[in-house]
């Protein structure tokens, strides 16, 4: 998943009362068929601001804003879509009301692709005593009872969560896995069959990125 780099650069200087470097416009990027930052396809890499804050002193410099592909789609080598990006300045400017949610004319064409062949025939799993395999094709013991991660993205908000706990009553060896969390963006899916009652439910869904990719494969 790469990134893709905008640029923007104002043409006209800007103004206002405060000292030079606390002085700074924004201007926020949205999607036309989502709202604010809620987009599943792509999203901001620094995300700190939806967009880019421009400063008073580097008005004329370009302006960089990272986005990167976020969908889930297990595919191979196929073109997903072409995203419309708009950018439009922040809607209240008090030093300047003329420089107020104004919408950049031209909007911002993303085609969003994603090649996912280094993940086929790749699997992490674990099952029950339980005995543990990464993607990377690594085999570990974890006898223990608790909440665990299984995998852990350290670039994009990507997490899988495993709960153990013991296989009988007497709470000893083996150990069996009953609950899992996947975390993608802010999308939260939990199944929970440690305890009664159990829970297999989306938690969180505010990004879409597992809507429509989790299926039920059988009812036991």
């Amino acid at each position: 998943m790469n990134n893709v780099t905008i640029y923007i650069k104002s043409n006209i200087p800007f103004g206002c009362k405060d000292p030079p470097n606390t002085c700074a416009l924004y201007v926020n990027m949205y999607m036309p068929q989502f709202e604010d930052c809620s987009i599943p396809t792509v999203k901001q890499t620094d995300t700190e601001h939806c967009g880019v804050r421009i400063n008073k002193s580097e008005w004329d410099k370009p302006h960089p804003i990272n986005i990167v592909l976020k969908k889930g789609n297990v595919i191979t080598n196929v073109d997903l879509e072409i995203r419309e990006i708009r950018l439009i300045t922040i809607r209240k400017y008090l030093p300047h009301p003329i420089f107020a949610g104004h919408v950049l004319p031209e909007s911002i064409k993303v085609h969003v692709s994603m090649n996912t062949e280094f993940l086929q025939g790749k699997s992490c799993h674990a099952i029950c005593d339980p005995h543990m395999r990464t993607f990377d094709e690594v085999y570990y013991e974890n006898q223990r009872s608790g909440t665990f991660i299984m995998y852990k993205n350290t670039k994009y908000p990507a997490e899988v969560q495993l709960k153990t706990k013991s296989c009988y009553r007497n709470g000893g060896t083996p150990f069996c896995p009953c609950g899992v969390a996947v975390r993608a963006g802010r999308d939260v899916f939990v199944v929970d069959k440690c305890d009664s009652p159990q829970k297999i439910h989306m938690k969180q869904c505010l990004d879409g990125v597992l809507n429509g990719k989790v299926r039920e494969l059988g009812n036991s």
